[in-house]
Order: structure tokens, then sequence, then C-alpha cells
């Protein structure tokens, strides 16, 4: 996302057991309602070991 957002300090992990497992490069997409095409093509994108975090709308 060219460094336009970045993640709001209160989101933490749920189990701090599980943050080895969450270790690896962060591959952000933004999608606007009803419109996924961004979060395919990340995960055409996305190598073995890359994360995926995408931001949507609120309901």
């Amino acid at each position: 996302m060219n460094r336009l957002y970045c993640m709001h300090d209160y989101i933490r992990l749920q189990n701090p057991d599980t943050a080895k497992q969450l270790l690896g490069v962060a591959f952000t997409v933004k999608v606007p309602t009803g419109d996924n095409l961004f979060f395919h093509q990340a995960l055409d994108m996305a190598q073995p070991g890359d994360i995926i975090v995408v931001n949507g709308p609120n309901s």
C-alpha cells in the first residue's frame, strides 16, 4: 500500500504463543466494499511465508 496506512496500535496478538508462526513479510491489501480483486491479486503475488493482511471496510 506504498506506506500510505499503518496498523492501529490497539491491535495485538490474541495468543502470544503463536507469535513465531506469524513472523513473515506482511503483504498489505486495502479492499473497498464488494471488491476483492486486490485480495485475489495478493494471493497470486504472495510467496510462501508471506502474511496477507486485509484492510476492509467496517460493517
